[in-house]
């Protein structure tokens, strides 16, 4: 239940933090890592997430439509259900946990992605795991 609104986080570390229910509103994130965190009831809303890192970390289910996603990498997450409807991606990596299974294929195509803008890079990766990008603008 922390609150996190109107905050600027430049190189933090969130280490096996349980940050469920935890609200980040208006915040800055720079070259933060979240590892081992359990952010499935996490509300994000309008912020920019620069440099960060998730891995190994829970954000099933997560709504992080709107945010703004720089050089930002999920590494072996779960994303499950999430959407990134209307978000702004530049520069941004999906990772799976080991090989490429159909497991992983099948959690990233539940990912929506209607309405975001993201560069070639992140737009030609998405797409090549199988990933609905039919509503997607390329910038």
């Amino acid at each position: 239940g922390s609150s996190f609104d109107g905050s600027i986080l430049v190189r933090t570390i969130f280490r096996a933090s349980g940050l469920a229910k935890a609200r980040f509103a208006n915040v800055r994130l720079i070259d933060v890592k979240m590892s081992s965190t359990d952010l499935k009831e996490t509300i994000f809303e309008n912020c920019v997430f620069n440099g960060v890192d998730f891995k190994n970390s829970d954000l099933g289910g997560l709504s992080l439509g709107g945010q703004s996603f720089i050089g930002v990498r999920f590494d072996k997450v779960g994303l499950s259900g999430s959407s990134f409807e209307g978000a702004f991606l530049k520069n941004v990596s999906f990772k799976p946990s080991f090989a490429l299974t159909n497991k992983f294929y099948k959690a990233l195509q539940s990912v929506r992605f209607a309405g975001a803008s993201m560069d070639k890079l992140t737009y030609a990766s998405l797409k090549g795991m199988g990933v609905d990008l039919s509503k997607v603008i390329v910038i």
